[in-house]
């Protein structure tokens, strides 16, 4: 018995097939069922489980021979759902043209997690002018002079796995 793909992540079909049916002497139709179960719990009697598994969940497939008249030995394997990578859409900051003495503001759009995590994004600034991380969180103040590039980085991150970084840039 085999599931696939081997290491899903949410959202996966996950196809649960087998080999090696066979009835002593011969004959015999291959009747065999099914059964998927996650952390325990009965979920589908069908080849394909399309949902309802999330990041961490053991999702077991047993397939039971059966050939109309006898049943045989069940079998089973299981797999472990990894976590997917969170997402975000977009990076904005406002103001969008800022002077030194404004407060800006990063924001973003779409966070996204397959697996429903929680949003714990990471919000980091940078400014042309010194070199590194010069603040966290939403907003930035005070820390700037005319002509500094100033740059939200916003890493989406579900508490488990950092998706991919976007970022916005404004002039002071």
């Amino acid at each position: 018995v085999t599931i696939t793909p081997p290491d899903p992540l949410a959202g996966d079909l996950l196809f649960c097939e087998y080999t090696g049916f066979s009835v002593p002497g011969g004959g015999g139709v291959d009747l065999s069922t099914r059964e998927w179960t996650i952390d325990g719990e009965v979920v589908s009697t069908t080849a394909v489980l399309l949902d309802g598994f999330s990041s961490g969940d053991e999702v077991v497939c047993t397939v039971t021979p059966f050939d109309g008249t006898t049943t045989g030995i069940p079998v089973s394997t299981s797999v472990i759902v990894g976590n997917t990578i969170p997402t975000i859409a977009s990076v904005f900051i406002t103001p969008s043209s800022p002077t030194s003495d404004d407060t800006l503001t990063c924001g973003y759009s779409g966070f996204s997690d397959e697996d429903g995590g929680e949003d714990l994004s990471i919000i980091r600034w940078r400014m042309s002018s010194i070199p590194g991380i010069v603040g966290t969180g939403a907003t930035l103040s005070d820390a700037f002079r005319g002509g500094d590039e100033v740059t939200c980085e916003v890493t989406p991150y579900d508490g488990t796995d950092m998706g991919a970084i976007l970022t916005a840039s404004v002039t002071i």
